[in-house]
């Protein structure tokens, strides 16, 4: 997996993606990616529909939402939009305390796969 990642007012926003070897392996690999997130931080995910431009149709393709907790107990909300193009899985994430409805719509409203 590679990711690329940046913080900008007191959030963290991050790209991510891994190549499955297989294209039976691509939906399970998201599902697991996805269920990976929420645990991450200790909650459960409210799922809603994201089309990427772009992306491969998969029924594991979402818009997810989970307010959970840090390693440390902080509070934390986070965001992460997952998809496919082909082979590659990718997870868009937005992560802090709070997160503005506007950094949220440019960040994900700007993901779209030109390969």
């Amino acid at each position: 997996m590679q990711m690329h990642f940046c913080s900008a007012a007191g959030a963290v926003f991050s790209l991510a993606f891994v190549d499955a070897s297989d294209p039976t392996r691509v939906t399970p690999l998201l599902a697991r990616l996805r269920a990976a997130a929420a645990a991450n931080v200790g909650g459960t995910a409210t799922v809603r529909t994201m089309v990427v431009p772009g992306a491969t149709p998969n029924e594991q393709s979402a818009l997810i939402r989970v307010e959970g907790h840090l390693p440390d107990g902080r509070g934390v909300v986070e965001h992460a939009a997952f998809f496919v193009k082909g082979l590659r899985l990718y997870q868009a994430t937005a992560l802090g305390k709070s997160l503005t409805t506007d950094a949220l719509e440019t960040f994900f409203s700007s993901i779209e796969i030109v390969i």
